[in-house]
C-alpha cells in the first residue's frame, strides 16, 4: 500500500503517467523497483524521474499510513 501512496504522491504522476508506469511495469513496487535507465526510456519530467529513483516519497506515505491506522483504518480497509 505504501508504494501506491508514494506513486500517487510523487511529482508529475497524473493519470496518464501512472498508466504508462503501471503499463510497463506492473505494478507500483515494481515501479520503485525499477532501473533508472528503464525509467529513462519513458521520458519522463526530470523531477518525476528522480523522485522516483530517490523513493523519496515513501517516508510521507508511511506517515499517511500510521494516520489512517489512527483513524480506525485496518489492514483489510486499505485494499
Amino acid at each position: 500500500m505504501r508504494d501506491w501512496i508514494a506513486l500517487n504522491m510523487t511529482p508529475g504522476v497524473g493519470p496518464r503517467v501512472a498508466a504508462r508506469l503501471l503499463e510497463r511495469f506492473g505494478g507500483a513496487e515494481e515501479v520503485f523497483g525499477a532501473l533508472r535507465a528503464e525509467l529513462e526510456q519513458l521520458r519522463l519530467r526530470p523531477e518525476t524521474l528522480e523522485s522516483i529513483v530517490l523513493r523519496d516519497r515513501h517516508e510521507t506515505a508511511e506517515a499517511e499510513l500510521v494516520r489512517l491506522r489512527e483513524f480506525g483504518c485496518g489492514r483489510a480497509d486499505l485494499r
